[in-house]
């Protein structure tokens, strides 16, 4: 040995009370845990909803929420009555579409009496041909429309066993309609900023009806579209409206859907949006597709319905989201929807998978025992079982 190398260590030997461990003695724990599992996972898919089950309440519950902002809105009519008195005939053809009307010390008439007390222009202010009470509610009123419409549609498909796209498609309209309505009903920004979003909304429509007129060659929808456009954006100027720097069409700061689906879902990048978007253009991941079964409609997979909940409980979130913005905007007791909230997103997240640790602690709670080959015991008799076969064909 050279100078100031440093001695091998000798190798250890196992004592004689020190048992070497091998490999196989893994594998009934393996087994064991394979099993087991399996058989939880069992037990926590028969305690999620079913889609059939979410198709149904989710129906109920849509009529709920149009019950109520119905009531709402009658409540925002009666008040509107006793503010602008009229003779019968004028009230007629005043409330004759249904209008939606917020009530007296709403912070949609605080909006509109501030913007009024400014001198801004009547025909800004209000939308030419639509009777709600200002811009910025004539657009949440569509909005909300087509969200509620568009979950009754979901709940309908949910109840079919084999539509597996059109739920999810469905599903990115809704959460695109809620969520517009809770981005332009914000309460957290200034009365300003709430009616440029409102706008922002009208010249998207102006600006796609011309984009189209402009492909299809119609020469009299562009230049009126093209019209519209310009003289709404003149309008809002004279009251400190800029154009935003990406879009001159729109008033600055203009958001574009994802970018308020992302904002709503706290997100960033768009994955929800963009995965549903994808099933809307028939362009979904490949691998999504086999994971959910979109190949096999009729076949029974135990991964699609969660899945497909998992993409549907944005619109959920998002439609409890947009009915607080209006509730706080117009002032209509909304409470009897936001009693259900609780339960209903607690439905949907169980039918996704996500409460399945709490589940399962429940499960486990109750008593729950594993099935025999869910124990390590049962598979090292199966070992040993198999070691004492084994040795017996040897000495055979």
């Amino acid at each position: 040995m050279d100078p100031g190398e440093t001695p091998e260590e000798p190798a250890l030997e196992p004592s004689d009370t020190e048992a070497v461990r091998s490999p196989l003695d893994d594998i009934p724990v393996f087994l064991a845990s394979t099993h087991r599992g399996v058989a939880m996972a069992h037990e926590l898919l028969a305690r999620r909803p079913s889609r059939t089950v979410l198709g149904e309440i989710l129906g109920d519950f849509m009529k709920l929420v149009s019950t109520v902002v119905e009531i709402g809105r009658r409540a925002g009519t009666i008040d509107d009555i006793e503010l602008r008195p009229a003779p019968p005939d004028e009230l007629e053809n005043r409330y004759f579409w249904n209008p939606w009307m917020p009530l007296k010390h709403s912070l949609c008439r605080h909006d509109l009496d501030l913007q009024r007390s400014e001198g801004w222009a009547e025909n800004l202010l209000v939308n030419d041909f639509g009777d709600d009470f200002g811009r910025p509610l004539f657009f949440a009123h569509r909005l909300f429309d087509a969200a509620i419409d568009h979950l009754t549609g979901l709940a309908v498909l949910l109840q079919t066993e084999g539509a597996i796209r059109s739920p999810l498609a469905l599903s990115r309209v809704a959460l695109e309609a809620a969520s517009r309505a809770w981005y332009l009903l914000d309460e957290g920004v200034t009365p300003r900023d709430r009616f440029w979003r409102a706008l922002n909304a009208e010249l998207e429509i102006n600006a796609e009806a011309n984009k189209a007129a402009r492909k299809q060659g119609d020469d009299e929808t562009m230049r009126e579209t093209g019209i519209a456009l310009r003289t709404l954006l003149k309008d809002a100027k004279r009251f400190g409206a800029k154009s935003d720097e990406e879009n001159g069409q729109m008033i600055a700061p203009y958001l574009r859907a994802n970018a308020i689906v992302d904002a709503l879902l706290d997100q960033i990048g768009g994955s929800t949006y963009h995965s549903l978007s994808q099933m809307v253009h028939s362009q979904e991941d490949e691998g999504f597709g086999l994971t959910i079964g979109v190949h096999e409609p009729e076949t029974p997979h135990p991964q699609r319905d969660r899945l497909i909940c998992l993409q549907l409980l944005p619109a959920i979130i998002a439609i409890f989201q947009a009915l607080r913005r209006l509730a706080a905007y117009t002032g209509w007791d909304l409470s009897a929807v936001f009693e259900l909230e609780a339960g209903q997103v607690n439905m949907w997240a169980a039918a996704s998978g996500l409460r399945d640790a709490e589940i399962e602690s429940q499960i486990l709670s109750e008593g729950w025992e594993p099935p025999e080959n869910g124990t390590v015991e049962f598979w090292r008799r199966v070992h040993e079982a198999a070691q004492v076969d084994d040795q017996t064909e040897q000495d055979g």
